[in-house]
């Protein structure tokens, strides 16, 4: 792939597609007539594009890519905050601008040349042949793209409907798409082996620099995976905004009727005390990164804080290693139903290919008392933790009767007990749902029982046996949870004495991070199966905590040397790196850049 390391003059391209291809049942602007449903995103092999919050049916984000690979096999999903409803997908194989639909044969499956590339439900089946004769909501079955597909953009349709497969929408009276709450949206999907993608970054003013301090312009970063910055400004100035064109940048602008790359602009609303995350969706080809600086109002003042990089684990050691035990350590077992099965088993924790994983398997002795499993947990404490601040991780797992993953926090002080000294669930997931829950519990929540004043738990409809990032921020007055990217609940301290009196915020102490792959007893999640392999995959975590502001002064990234001498290499958290890759590092109190 060519790289393109020169600024483009900026222009909108994605608004020339014509207007009377990919038609819609409906007019162009209707707004959904229904109170409660929502589609917030829609995703494809680990990418996820979200989707704007503007009440239109027909919602058209061909500034934004889904990747793939030719021959890949793909879940297609929509983030959809109710159960009834059923999905279809899809694609412009021969690039006509029109989305080419067969009927489905008698078993539910569908032709190799069918437009329609996956259902969730229609006359009572999947397109997998399952049946479900109620039409009730569920997810689409995976498909494949086509081994010899040409590589390239291409125009793919998320359609949220009742019982039909037309992909301009039912217009039936009494069930069309606009009364039931339905939405269509079209996006366009890439198709490359490619895996890389070169980034140039370009600002006056202030500077951008990958989330941990290494250099950003002229990087090399993964295709369709977010890039988390962080902005420095000059004195005087603060981020206002950030263009990011991306795509095809060697090439002509337009083919096949779609947009080679496009220019994708985020506000100031998209910064978080200096941090960004470029989503995945447009590191879709070679990136050019403009950021823009404003002078600071008289009546505005510097920011107070920034963030700050304080821990990142990537899991990059070799495969079959144990977690790096300078980051995490291994947890006992207890009565608690999470960790009745726990185990130091290498087999329960370990990497692969540059993941956590994490399982609960049939207990090989089948002899240690009352135990099925052994299942496997790894966390901070004693290690790391900290008070307030913003934590994420990327992962996925296996739906199955009995799963009980989690990705969470406790108090490192637990002197008073649990549930006294509070517990924050990042992301929590049950047997075969397809749902993420976020949850805090503390004496107000769970001995008090005050679960909606104000609401403690949340959940939303998400594929989890794909790539999602699940993200907590917390400060001393709320804790919001994110999801790939998205803000999606929000708990707050409260103001009154009496409830402060008796713990319903007990979240102003240090937490540690736990990851592990649980199984239920029948109280929540359902009972295990005694057979089944449990299995939570964790790409990286990460946590940032808030220090001093992200000023530059005099157009120079303030880092602070690591003060090692010993002719080691490290990375700017201090780290000792035995292989070195591309990227900024330490070596004898100096700064080095390895190309």
């Amino acid at each position: 792939m060519k790289r393109l390391l020169l600024l483009i003059t900026i222009f909108p391209l994605f608004q020339t597609v014509l207007a009377q291809d990919y038609p819609v049942s409906f007019p162009e602007e209707q707004t959904v007539k229904h109170s409660t449903r929502r589609v917030f995103s829609v995703g494809l092999s680990g990418t996820s594009i979200n989707v704007s919050n503007d009440n239109k049916v027909y919602k058209v984000a061909l500034d934004r890519s889904l990747v793939v690979r030719p021959g890949q096999t793909v879940t297609a999903s929509m983030g959809f905050n109710e159960d009834w409803m059923n999905e279809y997908v899809y694609i412009d194989y021969n690039r006509n601008g029109q989305y080419d639909t067969q009927e489905p044969l008698e078993d539910g499956s569908l032709q190799a040349d069918n437009e329609l590339v996956s259902y969730s439900c229609y006359k009572g089946l999947d397109s997998a042949g399952k049946s479900h004769p109620d039409g009730n909501y569920m997810k689409m079955p995976a498909f494949t793209i086509p081994a010899d597909i040409e590589e390239g953009y291409y125009r793919m349709r998320f359609k949220l409907d009742w019982n039909n497969i037309d992909p301009a929408g039912c217009m039936e009276e009494g069930e069309d798409i606009v009364k039931n709450g339905g939405v269509i949206i079209d996006v366009r999907l890439l198709v490359t082996n490619a895996q890389d993608v070169a980034v140039s970054a370009y600002s006056e003013h202030g500077e951008m620099v990958y989330h941990t301090g290494d250099e950003l312009h002229n990087s090399i970063m993964s295709l369709g995976q977010d890039l988390p910055c962080l902005f420095y400004a000059e004195d005087g100035y603060q981020p206002d905004s950030i263009c990011v064109r991306h795509g095809n940048l060697s090439g002509d602008s337009l083919k096949n009727g779609l947009p080679q790359y496009a220019d994708t602009w985020f506000g100031p609303e998209s910064f978080n005390q200096g941090l960004f995350n470029i989503p995945g969706c447009c590191m879709d080809g070679d990136v050019v990164i403009t950021a823009r600086f404003r002078p600071l109002q008289e009546e505005e003042s510097m920011p107070q804080k920034a963030w700050r990089l304080t821990f990142c684990d990537d899991f990059a050691q070799k495969n079959g290693s144990q977690p790096n035990p300078e980051w995490w350590g291994r947890y006992k077992k207890s009565n608690a139903t999470w960790a009745r099965y726990i185990s130091s088993a290498n087999e329960l924790a370990y990497i692969d290919n540059g993941e956590l994983v994490l399982r609960c398997i049939p207990d090989p002795a089948r002899g240690d008392g009352d135990d099925t499993m052994i299942s496997g947990v790894v966390s901070t404490k004693d290690i790391y933790a900290f008070k307030y601040g913003r934590t994420e991780a990327r992962l996925k797992t296996k739906k199955h009767t009995g799963n009980f993953p989690a990705f969470w926090l406790m108090p490192q002080d637990n002197s008073d007990g649990w549930p006294n000294d509070g517990e924050i669930d990042v992301f929590e997931t049950i047997d075969n749902q397809d749902r993420a829950w976020h949850t805090v519990h503390s004496n107000w929540t769970y001995n008090l029982g005050k679960t909606n004043n104000p609401q403690s738990s949340f959940n939303e409809s998400v594929t989890v046996e794909e790539w999602h990032v699940y993200g907590m921020e917390w400060d001393e007055a709320e804790i919001r949870w994110y999801l790939d990217g998205e803000k999606v609940f929000t708990y707050k301290k409260s103001q009154l004495p009496y409830n402060l009196r008796n713990g319903q915020w007990p979240f102003d102490r240090e937490f540690y991070l736990i990851l592990n792959q649980s199984v239920g007893n029948g109280v929540w999640a359902a009972n295990h199966d005694p057979n089944f392999t449990y299995e939570m995959r964790v790409d990286w975590v990460r946590v940032y905590e808030l220090d001093t502001p992200n000023i530059l002064p005099a157009g120079i990234l303030p880092i602070t040397y690591d003060k090692h001498t010993d002719n080691h290499t490290y990375d700017m958290m201090g780290r000792r790196v035995n292989k070195p890759g591309r990227g900024v590092y330490i070596r004898n109190g100096k700064k080095i850049i390895l190309k």
